[in-house]
């Protein structure tokens, strides 16, 4: 999960992928599943079926509902119940998929007949094509993660020397401005006259606080809202804040311009 942040920065991913490590988790499973499928078509059946059923089970809730509970975090804008919901049942396909595994392992002691003491049989040795598949293959991986791990650190080293620091602008704002009562949240639409969608949460804003201010982000599509009963800076404070961290399209909206949204102006 160490890759998340670089490629979220990197592939702006959204949605399903909003967890961006599935992009490397994914490959990974798809490659270790056919390196030990030879093995696995060679286990008794019921083995072999206890043994993918466990999988099924252990990657559906770490990919599936995973990349769910992604989309679920990207539609909410964080954490939230229904989020939290799914991310439970992910954890639980997980553990479900860890105890049917456990049981297989049992299957193969029963059948072996082993008891306190295990007794290796001895087996023909290994082809030395596969010898060399395997061998490659476990060189391909490490190669990659290799690759992988240097290339996420020159995009962390590119983002310290860009910003100054990996943290968003309204990270800056919450800082300058702690204990002096800003209220910031972040709303998946971008607030603007121009978006009819966006009344419905001017409208709700208004009632809810005397001071705003709402920065709109169209790249992203998205918007951050500062709010408060007063607010401790202005707009022009805020638009130097955005200067500073490069974002040239924001649309910063104060609290004439937001009952102007809400008013379908």
């Amino acid at each position: 999960e160490i890759f998340s942040e670089p490629l979220e920065v990197a592939l702006n991913t959204t949605g399903y992928l909003t967890f961006p490590w599935l992009i490397v988790f994914v490959p990974l499973v798809i490659h270790f599943a056919i390196v030990y499928l030879r093995f696995l078509l060679h286990l008794p059946t019921r083995i072999r079926n206890t043994v993918i059923l466990a999988a099924l089970l252990y990657v559906g809730g770490a990919v599936v509902v995973e990349a769910v509970s992604a989309n679920r975090w990207f539609i909410d804008g964080g954490v939230s119940f229904p989020y939290l919901a799914i991310a439970t049942v992910e954890e639980l396909f997980e553990m479900l998929g860890a105890i049917v595994f456990l049981y297989a392992l049992l299957l193969v002691a029963k059948d072996e007949g082993v008891t306190a003491v295990i007794q290796v049989s001895p087996r023909a040795e290994t082809a030395s094509f596969h010898r060399w598949a395997v061998s490659l293959s476990m060189v391909f991986v490490v190669t990659f993660n290799v690759v992988l791990g240097s290339w996420v650190y020159r995009q962390q080293s590119a983002l310290v020397v860009e910003d100054g620091e990996i943290r968003p602008f309204y990270q800056e704002v919450a800082d300058r401005y702690a204990g002096q009562g800003v209220v910031i949240l972040q709303i998946n639409e971008v607030i603007t006259p121009e978006n009819p969608a966006a009344q419905q949460y001017a409208s709700s804003l208004l009632t809810l606080f005397d001071d705003l201010l709402i920065v709109s982000l169209p790249e992203q599509q998205s918007s951050i809202v500062f709010a408060s009963q007063s607010l401790p800076f202005d707009r022009n404070e805020l638009t130097v804040i955005l200067q500073k961290y490069g974002k040239k399209q924001a649309i910063v909206l104060d609290t004439a311009a937001v009952s102007s949204v809400r008013d379908g102006g």
